[in-house]
Protein backbone atom coordinates (compact mmCIF):
# COMPACT_ATOMS: atom_id res chain seq x y z
CA UNK A 1 0.00 0.00 0.00
CA UNK A 2 2.92 2.31 0.77
CA UNK A 3 4.40 1.68 -2.69
CA UNK A 4 1.09 2.36 -4.46
CA UNK A 5 0.42 5.55 -2.47
CA UNK A 6 3.96 6.78 -3.13
CA UNK A 7 3.30 6.40 -6.83
CA UNK A 8 0.07 8.38 -6.56
CA UNK A 9 1.69 11.16 -4.53
CA UNK A 10 4.63 11.32 -6.93
CA UNK A 11 2.25 11.66 -9.85
CA UNK A 12 0.21 14.42 -8.18
CA UNK A 13 3.22 16.50 -7.18
CA UNK A 14 5.31 15.91 -10.31
CA UNK A 15 2.30 16.93 -12.41
CA UNK A 16 2.43 20.35 -10.73
CA UNK A 17 6.06 20.67 -11.74
CA UNK A 18 5.43 19.42 -15.28
CA UNK A 19 2.38 21.64 -15.79
CA UNK A 20 4.44 24.67 -14.75
CA UNK A 21 7.01 23.93 -17.44
CA UNK A 22 4.39 23.19 -20.10
CA UNK A 23 2.33 26.30 -19.30
CA UNK A 24 5.48 28.43 -19.34
CA UNK A 25 6.48 27.14 -22.77
CA UNK A 26 3.18 26.86 -24.65
CA UNK A 27 0.49 28.43 -22.46
CA UNK A 28 -1.97 26.96 -19.97
CA UNK A 29 -4.26 25.41 -22.62
CA UNK A 30 -1.45 23.14 -23.77
CA UNK A 31 -1.54 21.46 -20.33
CA UNK A 32 -5.03 20.12 -21.07
CA UNK A 33 -4.09 18.99 -24.58
CA UNK A 34 -1.16 16.95 -23.25
CA UNK A 35 -3.31 15.60 -20.38
CA UNK A 36 -5.88 14.42 -22.95
CA UNK A 37 -3.16 12.64 -24.95
CA UNK A 38 -1.89 10.94 -21.79
CA UNK A 39 -5.43 9.82 -20.95
CA UNK A 40 -5.78 8.30 -24.41
CA UNK A 41 -2.46 6.49 -23.96
CA UNK A 42 -3.66 5.09 -20.63
CA UNK A 43 -6.87 3.82 -22.23
CA UNK A 44 -4.83 1.88 -24.80
CA UNK A 45 -2.56 0.49 -22.07
CA UNK A 46 -5.56 -0.65 -20.03
CA UNK A 47 -7.13 -2.35 -23.05
CA UNK A 48 -4.08 -4.03 -24.55
CA UNK A 49 -1.45 -4.35 -21.81
CA UNK A 50 -3.06 -4.95 -18.41
CA UNK A 51 -3.87 -8.61 -17.74
CA UNK A 52 -7.43 -9.70 -17.07
CA UNK A 53 -8.25 -10.49 -13.45
CA UNK A 54 -10.47 -13.51 -12.79
CA UNK A 55 -13.86 -12.66 -11.37
CA UNK A 56 -14.03 -13.29 -7.63
CA UNK A 57 -17.30 -11.67 -6.66
CA UNK A 58 -20.44 -13.80 -6.38
CA UNK A 59 -22.93 -10.99 -7.00
CA UNK A 60 -25.20 -11.68 -9.96
CA UNK A 61 -24.85 -8.40 -11.86
CA UNK A 62 -22.71 -5.30 -12.18
CA UNK A 63 -25.68 -3.22 -11.04
CA UNK A 64 -25.87 -5.13 -7.76
CA UNK A 65 -22.11 -4.82 -7.37
CA UNK A 66 -22.33 -1.02 -7.67
CA UNK A 67 -25.29 -0.77 -5.32
CA UNK A 68 -23.41 -2.84 -2.72
CA UNK A 69 -20.79 -0.05 -2.57
CA UNK A 70 -23.33 2.15 -0.78
CA UNK A 71 -24.10 -0.50 1.82
CA UNK A 72 -20.48 -0.91 2.97
CA UNK A 73 -21.16 1.64 5.73
CA UNK A 74 -23.72 -0.71 7.29
CA UNK A 75 -21.31 -3.64 7.29
CA UNK A 76 -18.23 -1.81 8.60
CA UNK A 77 -18.76 0.52 11.56
CA UNK A 78 -15.20 1.92 11.55
CA UNK A 79 -15.40 2.92 7.86
CA UNK A 80 -16.77 6.47 8.43
CA UNK A 81 -13.90 7.33 10.79
CA UNK A 82 -11.30 6.00 8.34
CA UNK A 83 -12.83 8.07 5.54
CA UNK A 84 -13.03 11.15 7.75
CA UNK A 85 -9.34 11.01 8.68
CA UNK A 86 -8.30 10.72 5.05
CA UNK A 87 -10.85 13.26 3.81
CA UNK A 88 -9.93 15.94 6.33
CA UNK A 89 -6.15 15.72 5.83
CA UNK A 90 -5.57 14.27 2.34
CA UNK A 91 -8.68 15.87 0.87
CA UNK A 92 -8.96 19.23 2.62
CA UNK A 93 -5.60 20.22 4.17
CA UNK A 94 -3.47 18.88 1.31
CA UNK A 95 -5.50 20.67 -1.38
CA UNK A 96 -5.94 23.86 0.63
CA UNK A 97 -2.18 24.09 1.13
CA UNK A 98 -1.06 23.36 -2.44
CA UNK A 99 -3.79 25.40 -4.13
CA UNK A 100 -3.07 28.45 -1.95
CA UNK A 101 0.68 28.02 -2.32
CA UNK A 102 0.31 28.93 -6.00
CA UNK A 103 -1.43 32.17 -4.99
CA UNK A 104 1.29 32.95 -2.44
CA UNK A 105 4.26 32.31 -4.71
CA UNK A 106 2.80 34.14 -7.70
CA UNK A 107 2.40 37.36 -5.68
CA UNK A 108 4.68 39.58 -3.63
CA UNK A 109 7.38 39.18 -2.36
CA UNK A 110 8.10 36.14 -4.57
CA UNK A 111 6.47 36.93 -7.93
CA UNK A 112 7.38 33.45 -9.22
CA UNK A 113 6.40 32.29 -12.69
CA UNK A 114 4.74 28.92 -13.34
CA UNK A 115 8.07 27.15 -13.79
CA UNK A 116 9.46 28.39 -10.47
CA UNK A 117 6.25 27.46 -8.66
CA UNK A 118 6.50 24.00 -10.19
CA UNK A 119 10.05 23.65 -8.85
CA UNK A 120 8.84 24.38 -5.30
CA UNK A 121 6.27 21.59 -5.60
CA UNK A 122 9.11 19.08 -5.96
CA UNK A 123 9.66 19.46 -2.21
CA UNK A 124 6.58 17.31 -1.76
CA UNK A 125 8.32 14.34 -3.37
CA UNK A 126 9.88 13.74 0.04
CA UNK A 127 6.62 12.01 0.90
CA UNK A 128 7.13 9.45 -1.86
CA UNK A 129 10.42 8.35 -0.26
CA UNK A 130 8.95 8.07 3.24
CA UNK A 131 5.76 6.44 1.94
CA UNK A 132 7.61 3.26 1.00
CA UNK A 133 8.15 2.41 4.66
CA UNK A 134 4.95 3.77 6.18
CA UNK A 135 2.97 0.65 5.34
CA UNK A 136 5.22 -1.36 7.67
CA UNK A 137 3.74 0.54 10.62
CA UNK A 138 0.38 -1.07 9.86
CA UNK A 139 2.02 -4.49 9.56
CA UNK A 140 3.60 -4.05 13.01
CA UNK A 141 0.32 -3.01 14.65
CA UNK A 142 1.44 0.60 15.15
CA UNK A 143 -1.04 2.26 12.82
CA UNK A 144 -3.20 3.88 15.52
CA UNK A 145 -0.43 5.83 17.34
CA UNK A 146 1.32 6.53 14.04
CA UNK A 147 -1.88 7.99 12.60
CA UNK A 148 -2.11 10.33 15.59
CA UNK A 149 1.51 11.42 15.11
CA UNK A 150 0.94 12.27 11.44
CA UNK A 151 -2.22 14.26 12.26
CA UNK A 152 -0.32 16.20 14.94
CA UNK A 153 2.45 16.79 12.42
CA UNK A 154 -0.11 18.23 10.01
CA UNK A 155 -1.40 20.59 12.70
CA UNK A 156 2.08 21.74 13.73
CA UNK A 157 3.13 22.28 10.12
CA UNK A 158 0.12 24.48 9.36
CA UNK A 159 0.83 26.56 12.47
CA UNK A 160 4.40 27.04 11.24
CA UNK A 161 2.99 27.94 7.83
CA UNK A 162 1.00 30.72 9.48
CA UNK A 163 4.13 32.13 11.14
CA UNK A 164 6.84 31.60 8.50
CA UNK A 165 5.54 32.40 5.04
CA UNK A 166 7.95 35.07 3.82
CA UNK A 167 10.94 32.72 3.56
CA UNK A 168 11.13 30.37 0.58
CA UNK A 169 13.35 28.00 2.57
CA UNK A 170 10.69 27.77 5.30
CA UNK A 171 7.99 27.19 2.69
CA UNK A 172 9.96 24.35 1.07
CA UNK A 173 10.47 22.67 4.45
CA UNK A 174 6.78 23.09 5.31
CA UNK A 175 5.78 21.66 1.92
CA UNK A 176 8.01 18.62 2.46
CA UNK A 177 6.78 17.95 6.00
CA UNK A 178 3.06 18.34 5.25
CA UNK A 179 3.46 16.00 2.29
CA UNK A 180 5.01 13.35 4.57
CA UNK A 181 2.17 13.79 7.08
CA UNK A 182 -0.50 13.51 4.39
CA UNK A 183 1.21 10.49 2.88
CA UNK A 184 1.33 8.76 6.26
CA UNK A 185 -2.36 9.34 6.91
CA UNK A 186 -3.32 8.20 3.42
CA UNK A 187 -1.28 4.99 3.54
CA UNK A 188 -2.40 4.00 7.04
CA UNK A 189 -6.04 4.82 6.32
CA UNK A 190 -6.12 2.77 3.15
CA UNK A 191 -4.20 -0.14 4.69
CA UNK A 192 -6.72 -0.21 7.54
CA UNK A 193 -9.53 -0.02 5.01
CA UNK A 194 -8.30 -3.13 3.20
CA UNK A 195 -8.21 -5.03 6.49
CA UNK A 196 -11.96 -4.61 6.87
CA UNK A 197 -12.77 -7.26 4.27
CA UNK A 198 -10.79 -9.34 1.80
CA UNK A 199 -13.78 -9.86 -0.50
CA UNK A 200 -14.83 -6.20 -0.66
CA UNK A 201 -11.48 -4.52 -1.18
CA UNK A 202 -12.34 -3.11 -4.61
CA UNK A 203 -15.62 -1.66 -3.37
CA UNK A 204 -14.00 -0.26 -0.23
CA UNK A 205 -11.30 1.31 -2.39
CA UNK A 206 -14.03 2.87 -4.55
CA UNK A 207 -15.55 4.47 -1.45
CA UNK A 208 -12.09 5.65 -0.33
CA UNK A 209 -11.16 7.27 -3.65
CA UNK A 210 -14.56 8.93 -4.18
CA UNK A 211 -14.41 10.25 -0.61
CA UNK A 212 -10.94 11.77 -1.19
CA UNK A 213 -11.96 13.41 -4.45
CA UNK A 214 -15.09 14.95 -2.91
CA UNK A 215 -13.10 16.33 0.01
CA UNK A 216 -10.35 17.40 -2.41
CA UNK A 217 -12.78 19.40 -4.54
CA UNK A 218 -14.16 21.07 -1.42
CA UNK A 219 -10.58 21.78 -0.26
CA UNK A 220 -9.66 23.51 -3.52
CA UNK A 221 -12.80 25.64 -3.40
CA UNK A 222 -12.23 26.42 0.27
CA UNK A 223 -8.67 27.53 -0.50
CA UNK A 224 -9.95 30.15 -2.94
CA UNK A 225 -12.58 31.33 -0.46
CA UNK A 226 -10.13 31.66 2.44
CA UNK A 227 -7.60 33.42 0.23
CA UNK A 228 -10.18 35.96 -0.92
CA UNK A 229 -11.16 36.62 2.69
CA UNK A 230 -7.74 37.11 4.23
CA UNK A 231 -4.89 35.75 2.13
CA UNK A 232 -2.34 33.17 3.22
CA UNK A 233 -2.83 33.59 6.95
CA UNK A 234 -6.55 32.87 6.71
CA UNK A 235 -5.70 29.80 4.66
CA UNK A 236 -3.30 28.54 7.33
CA UNK A 237 -5.82 29.23 10.10
CA UNK A 238 -8.42 27.21 8.19
CA UNK A 239 -5.98 24.33 7.54
CA UNK A 240 -4.93 24.36 11.21
CA UNK A 241 -8.54 24.15 12.39
CA UNK A 242 -9.24 21.25 10.02
CA UNK A 243 -6.14 19.44 11.33
CA UNK A 244 -7.38 20.05 14.87
CA UNK A 245 -10.77 18.55 13.98
CA UNK A 246 -8.97 15.51 12.53
CA UNK A 247 -7.02 15.18 15.77
CA UNK A 248 -10.25 15.26 17.79
CA UNK A 249 -11.73 12.58 15.51
CA UNK A 250 -8.62 10.43 16.04
CA UNK A 251 -8.83 10.83 19.83
CA UNK A 252 -12.50 9.85 19.77
CA UNK A 253 -12.01 6.83 17.52
CA UNK A 254 -8.68 5.34 18.60
CA UNK A 255 -10.29 2.99 21.14
CA UNK A 256 -12.45 1.36 18.47
CA UNK A 257 -9.43 1.16 16.15
CA UNK A 258 -7.38 -0.52 18.88
CA UNK A 259 -10.14 -3.07 19.42
CA UNK A 260 -10.18 -3.78 15.70
CA UNK A 261 -6.41 -4.31 15.72
CA UNK A 262 -6.77 -6.86 18.53
CA UNK A 263 -9.36 -8.75 16.47
CA UNK A 264 -6.95 -8.87 13.53
CA UNK A 265 -4.11 -10.14 15.67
Amino acid sequence: MGIVSSGITTGILFSRFASGIIAGLWGWRSVYVIAAILNLAMVLIIIFVLPKIPRKNKLESYKKLLSSVFTTFKRHKTLPMILLHSGLIFGLVFNIFWTSLTFLLSGKPFNYDTFQIGLVSLAGLTAAVFGLGIGKLQDKGLSVPALGIFIKLSLITMVFGFAFYESIIAIIIIAAVISVAVQGISVLSQARLFNLSNEERSRLNTVFVVNNFIFGAVGSALASLLWSLGGWQYVMIGASLISLIALIVWLASRSSFNEFNKMLN
